[in-house]
C-alpha cells in the first residue's frame, strides 16, 4: 500500500538498510556518486525503497536541479483551461521579458486547471514544490477556495481581486465609468448590460461604475435591459440574447462583461436582421484577438495580458525577496481596442 509521508518512509528504509537517513536521502535523490556512496549501499537502499513503494518528491528534486543550473526560483503558473490561446502567449511574452530584463533566475512551470476546480491542485501548492504561484482565469469559486486556504508562499492572481491574496488587475470601477462616457460622447441614450451567472468582483465593480456614470450622463438603463448568461457557451449566449431581443423597446448600446460572450450575442443580433453598430453598438470587457478579427469585429477594453505577465512576476518576486506576506495589489492601465462593433466619437 502506498504511504503518504516520504519522511516516514525514508526513516523506515534507513532502519531496514542499517544506514543513516541522510544516506537514504542522498541515494533516492540521485546524488550517490557525488557523495561517494558505495554501489552496494546504493543497490540495497533502492531495493528496499522499491519493496516499500517509495515515491520521491519530484518537485523537491526539480527545485534542487534548478538551483544547480542557476535557477533561483520555481514559479507555478496556474491557467484556466478555457482561456488557453493567443492571449496566453502574450502573458508569457511579458513574463519572460521581465525575467530576462531583471535577471530574476526564474523558471516558470505551467499547469492548466478546470474552472471551479482549482482545488484539485492543492497538493502541490506549497514551498516544497515552488517559491511562488501566479493564477490566471480563476472563477469566483476558485478565488473563494484559494482564500480559504493558508499558503506558505506568495500567490498572485491576475485580472481578479480578492481579500486575502495579492492581485494584478485594472481599475474595474474606472473602466465601467470610462465605457459609459464613451457611449455618452457617441450619442447613445439607452444602454443594456450583459453579465455572467458567475460574476467576479471585478465584473461587479465595472457594472457599478458603468451604472453610476450612465446616470450622470443621462443614459437610461431599464431593469429588463440587464441579463446574465453563460461565460463559455456561445450557443447559450445566442439563445439567451435572442430572448432578450424579443422586447419591444431595446437599448441601442450594450456593455458586455466577458468579451467571449459577445460572439453569440452578435450572432443573435444579426439573425434578427439588426445591424451592428447601427442598431446596437457593443463594448466587451477582456481583450480577445479572435473577436478582433471576427466580422463584425468586437470593440474591447481590458488589461493587457503582456502587462499582466510583467506586473504579476514583478509583484511576486518583490514578495519573495522581501518575505512579504501581506496581500498586495498592482493596478495596470486598461487597453481600449476599437473595432467595428463600436466606434468612439473622434
Amino acid at each position: 500500500m502506498k504511504k503518504n509521508s516520504a519522511t516516514v518512509l525514508i526513516k523506515e528504509i534507513a532502519s531496514k538498510a542499517g544506514v543513516s537517513q541522510s544516506t537514504v536521502s542522498i541515494v533516492l535523490n540521485g546524488r550517490s556518486e557525488e557523495m561517494r556512496i558505495s554501489k552496494k549501499t546504493q543497490e540495497l537502499v533502492l531495493e528496499i525503497a522499491k519493496e516499500m513503494d517509495y515515491h520521491p518528491n519530484i518537485y523537491a528534486r526539480r527545485l534542487r536541479n534548478a538551483a544547480d543550473s542557476g535557477i533561483k526560483h520555481m514559479v507555478l503558473v496556474l491557467w484556466n483551461k478555457k482561456l488557453l490561446g493567443d492571449e496566453m502567449a502574450r502573458f508569457f511574452e511579458g513574463a519572460f521579458e521581465c525575467i530576462e530584463e531583471n535577471n530574476y533566475g526564474v523558471e516558470l512551470v505551467i499547469r492548466a486547471f478546470e474552472e471551479d476546480n482549482i482545488k484539485k491542485h492543492l497538493n502541490v501548492l506549497n514551498s516544497q514544490n515552488y517559491n511562488g504561484i501566479i493564477v490566471s482565469g480563476a472563477t469566483k469559486a476558485d478565488v473563494d477556495f484559494l482564500e480559504s486556504e493558508s499558503f506558505d508562499i506568495p500567490v498572485v492572481m491576475t485580472s481578479r481581486i480578492g481579500k486575502a491574496l495579492s492581485s494584478v488587475s485594472v481599475d474595474n470601477y474606472s473602466v465601467g465609468r470610462q465605457c459609459a462616457k464613451l457611449f455618452a460622447d457617441a450619442g447613445y441614450k439607452k444602454a443594456g448590460i450583459v453579465t455572467t451567472h458567475k460574476p467576479s468582483v471585478g465584473s461587479n465593480l465595472r457594472v457599478v461604475g458603468f451604472k453610476e456614470a450612465c446616470e450622470e450622463y443621462g443614459i437610461e438603463i431599464k431593469p429588463e435591459w440587464e441579463m446574465a448568461t453563460d461565460e463559455f457557451d456561445v450557443s447559450a449566449n445566442e439563445d439567451d440574447f435572442s430572448k432578450f431581443l424579443k422586447q419591444k423597446d431595446l437599448p441601442n448600446c450594450l456593455f458586455v462583461q466577458r468579451s467571449m460572450m459577445a460572439l453569440g450575442i452578435m450572432n443573435a443580433i444579426q439573425r434578427k436582421g439588426m445591424k451592428i453598430p447601427e442598431d446596437m453598438a457593443i463594448l466587451g470587457c477582456g481583450l480577445n484577438s479572435f473577436l478582433g478579427r471576427n466580422k463584425p469585429s468586437l470593440s474591447m477594453v481590458g488589461g493587457s495580458l503582456k502587462s499582466y505577465g510583467t506586473a504579476s512576476l514583478n509583484l511576486l518576486m518583490m514578495m519573495i525577496n522581501n518575505r512579504i506576506t501581506t496581500p498586495m495589489n498592482t493596478i495596470t492601465p486598461p487597453v481600449f481596442e476599437y473595432n467595428s462593433s463600436f466606434v468612439p466619437k473622434q
